[in-house]
């Protein structure tokens, strides 16, 4: 089964969603925008404006949006304290509250309506019922908190402020009439935020009246008070509440229907649905903060999303698990730190939270892996194997972290004694062998190496001591680091595991694979890859560890050791910075655009809602566009980038050697692609194939989508134009096929043409309607200024 057939499923079956917002189509007799009540003013003396879509607009669509916000933050707050109550329980209580406060109004003889204050506290009562301990806001603080969200999605309605002001200037009285639950001081403060109500005589609204304009009594009440005299004029934008029911009753009314806000509005809808639906934020990304350099938009189009959404995950994960202190690894945890920290106080979910501890922590595999030592002989042993062996003891040294020059004599004696020569850069391997067994079974330098082990090992627990690591609460903390093997975590736990005040841990990377174990910190599956995972997109990361590794990095050196200062604090001692200004300049501007990602995913949850893993699949393949190879100039662009070999070598291997795009390495460096990495689909089933629902889903927005567009031309007379064209047939001017014997032929009763008609055709939205073909028939139209939209971008 492939994308045609769920195509012709999905359409065969096809129903027009339901969309809140208005046909784009203009009824008679209606204003197209509020500059045209200035030419009714002469008649009138009164006139009376709705408020929402009429004289303020929202930037999201429908108006619910707002309230999903809310449940996202009680969410969270709930999950710090130990309550799991999702988004959708949540707004389900809500929808309870607010219906049983409409109830009372109809009981009470009124029409349907009810304030704000109500639906707050019934909503908090409820939630109380299911979170008995739960700590909650005030329902004026929550009242409040809807009311700057809404202050926040607002904006006047073009046109707005300058035609109350030449109204104004004329003399007349100007009215504000909404249907809404909000309270009058309420939609007060919201219209003089924007800069509406000194413009405005009066505000009234539904919820303090208990009556509405959609049933007609409030306009009724208005106008036997004389607030609605007889040359009174009404303009909004509902046809029902702003115009049928203030005629019935002889007030003159005016509907507001404006084209490109109507288009506007169901734009948002369909994107706002393509988002809840199917995390696609095509549509509503904001782009505010992307980088113009060009390393730095590698950072932002690439690196910046599956970044971004393992610090979001961090977020998410320390929020729901109570987690009050994080500790970010040296030296991959310099930029996760960043991220954390801007999502943290920058997420509507979280800034008004209680913000946990962050410290990066400075910690290697090079300044700890000594402390886990027990057997030192046997262990050494193991080590020397893995260590530069042309280096010999010098390297074996340099990874315990040891002061080669202080051994110096103490070595060049015992190797004289075995008449073995000390030259650090001892080519033979077979001398460098001789040069371990030495060291290894000399009981007085192992003595001495054990001594100085110990000291060192005291000296990082003195460190990780006043850090805040060892603690004897029994809060959970987190340790975050770029991954992979889980050695550093390995060495803590055997080193320490037994200290009464040895915490427990939680350790979260962005990659894992599966070298080391663990058994009293609880290591997570691997974020962006896990070896476990049986996810080919996910096998680049693990084949380009050292790009994550350069892109996270600070520009100091590596941690090598600690020392004791003479007030008593241990600080780190850290390798020379290696890196070239060029390689600083440019690693600084690949973590810019990391950073503007950042910041624009922030814009974005903030106003559409929270969640990253919606995120997660397009941001894998962002990533792996950059390794596969399928955009060579950009990783010319990072070339330039080094990475560190360890094990006791202070050589460094260019990223372009590593990612297969340059010359072949020396033979003593890792081996180098032989062609650029390649995306492996065999293994997993297209997204489609593996949830058709989502593609029907899909389809229902892109027809939607297409009905907003101008005049059609599609391209293609096959199966899947013999589906689309008829729900959009009216549209249509004419077909377009490369088959030169179609043309001049009709097909749906509209003519076929070749693509050149198209091509110079910029009136016209062409829509290309062959599946699996968009490479091909974009070379077709090469030339083309109007705008197209291709099936399968869709799909």
């Amino acid at each position: 089964m492939n994308d045609q057939y769920f195509l012709l499923k999905a359409l065969s079956n096809w129903q027009p969603l339901h969309i809140h917002s208005p046909s784009p189509q203009a009824p008679t007799d209606s204003l197209s925008c509020l500059s045209q009540v200035l030419a009714l003013a002469p008649s009138v003396t009164v006139i009376s404006f709705d408020v929402f879509d009429t004289l303020l607009r929202r930037d999201v669509e429908p108006p619910q949006a707002v309230t999903r916000l809310l449940a996202d933050e009680l969410h969270y707050l709930l999950a710090q304290q130990g309550y799991s109550l999702s988004q959708q329980e949540l707004l389900k209580l809500r929808e309870q509250a607010e219906n049983q406060a409409r109830q009372q109004g109809l009981e009470q003889g009124l029409d349907a309506e009810c304030r704000l204050s109500q639906i707050s506290a019934g909503w908090l009562q409820r939630i109380a019922e299911c979170a008995p301990a739960a700590t909650l806001p005030s329902s004026t603080d929550w009242s409040q908190r809807e009311v700057e969200l809404e202050c926040q999605r607002l904006s006047p309605m073009p046109g707005a402020l300058d035609t109350l002001q030449q109204l104004k200037a004329q003399g007349k009285t100007l009215l504000a009439i909404s249907d809404m639950y909000l309270e009058q001081a309420q939609l007060e403060y919201l219209l003089e935020h924007h800069g509406l109500l000194s413009l405005l005589d009066r505000v009234i609204v539904s919820s303090a009246q208990g009556l509405s304009k959609g049933s007609g009594r409030l306009f009724s009440q208005l106008q036997q008070a004389g607030v609605l005299p007889p040359n009174s004029l009404h303009i909004g934008d509902h046809p029902i509440a702003d115009v049928q029911r203030p005629q019935a009753l002889g007030i003159a009314a005016k509907l507001l229907f404006i084209p490109d806000e109507v288009k506007r509005r169901r734009q948002l809808e369909l994107a706002q649905r393509a988002w809840q639906h199917y995390g696609d934020a095509s549509h509503l990304w904001p782009n505010q903060h992307q980088p113009e350099q060009a390393i730095a938009r590698i950072g932002y189009q690439r690196l910046g999303p599956i970044f971004t959404l393992f610090a979001a995950e961090l977020v998410d994960y320390s929020l729901k698990q109570g987690i009050n202190k994080l500790h970010f690894l040296a030296r991959d945890g310099y930029l996760l730190k960043q991220l954390f920290g801007r999502l943290f106080h920058g997420l509507a979910i979280s800034r008004h939270l209680p913000a946990p501890q962050c410290r990066y922590l400075y910690l290697s595999r090079a300044s700890s892996r000594f402390a886990a030592l027990t057997n030192y002989r046997e262990e050494l042993a193991s080590l020397a194997q893995r260590v530069n062996r042309q280096q010999g003891v010098w390297a074996l040294l340099a990874t315990l972290g040891l002061d080669a020059d202080s051994y110096r004599q103490e070595i060049d004696t015992l190797l004289a004694q075995h008449n073995l020569a000390s030259d650090p850069t001892c080519t033979s391997l077979e001398k460098s062998s001789e040069q371990m067994k030495c060291l290894l079974n000399s009981s007085s330098l192992m003595a001495r190496i054990s001594q100085d082990l110990q000291h060192k090992r005291q000296c990082l627990a003195d460190y990780l001591q006043q850090e805040g690591l060892f603690s004897h609460s029994q809060d959970t903390q987190l340790l975050v680091d770029i991954g992979w093997n889980g050695s550093i975590l390995s060495t803590l736990e055997q080193a320490f595991a037994e200290r009464p005040d040895f915490p427990p841990l939680h350790a979260y990377y962005f990659g894992r694979l599966y070298g080391s174990e663990v058994k009293h910190i609880k290591l997570l599956p691997g974020y962006a890859f896990d070896e476990r995972r049986p996810q080919p997109i996910e096998q680049l990361i693990n084949q380009c560890r050292e790009l994550f590794e350069v892109a996270t990095s600070s520009l100091e050196g590596s941690v090598l050791d600690y020392q004791r200062q003479t007030d008593g604090r241990v600080q780190p001692i850290l390798a020379p910075c290696s890196l070239s200004e060029h390689e600083q300049q440019a690693i600084l501007a690949l973590q810019q655009g990391i950073l503007a990602w950042c910041d624009d995913f922030v814009l974005f949850s903030n106003r559409f809602g929270f969640r990253p893993q919606a995120l997660r699949p397009q941001a894998l393949l962002e990533a792996t566009r950059l390794l596969s190879g399928q955009q060579p100039q950009e990783l010319e662009q990072l070339a330039a980038l080094q990475f560190d070999l360890s094990w006791g070598s202070g050589s460094r291997v260019s990223l372009k050697e590593y990612l297969g795009i340059g010359s072949q390495p020396a033979n003593q460096l890792p081996a180098s692609r032989p062609q650029p990495l390649q995306l492996d689909n065999s293994q997993g089933a297209q997204p489609s194939q593996a949830n058709p629902q989502k593609l029907f889903e899909k389809i229902h927005l892109f027809v939607e989508a297409l009905k907003l567009e101008g005049p059609l031309a599609f391209y293609g007379v096959g199966t899947s134009a013999s589906l689309l064209a008829p729900l959009v047939h009216e549209q249509i001017r004419y077909f377009v096929d490369g088959n030169a014997s179609l043309h001049g032929q009709q097909f749906l009763g509209k003519p076929i043409q070749p693509p050149e008609a198209a091509i110079a055709d910029n009136d016209i939205t062409l829509v290309i309607t062959p599946i699996g073909r968009k490479e091909v028939l974009s070379k077709r139209i090469a030339g083309r200024q109007g705008k197209t939209l291709y099936l399968d971008d869709f799909l």
